[in-house]
């Protein structure tokens, strides 16, 4: 009888070591997902940003004049 117990105890630690190994690579799997999402994200910001300021760049003088005529005039007195 107590060898069938010590199976039983080495196929209970063993389904815990497969199943700990599994849990770990899903867990590994859906993390480099979330980390590879932010990355692609903060990218694309990125690359938003950088052509909002060529657009910005490239407006005319005139154009750029006309919107920073409003700004009130600063001295240091």
């Amino acid at each position: 009888m107590p060898a069938q117990s010590i199976n039983e105890i080495q196929r209970t630690l063993a389904s815990w070591y497969v199943a700990g190994i599994a849990l770990t690579i899903i867990v590994t799997i859906l993390w480099l997902y979330v980390l590879y999402l932010i990355i692609r994200w903060g990218v694309r910001d990125g690359m938003r940003d950088a052509q909002r300021d060529l657009r910005e760049h490239r407006q005319p003088a005139r154009n750029r004049a006309a919107t920073t005529a409003h700004l009130p005039e600063m001295r240091a007195d």
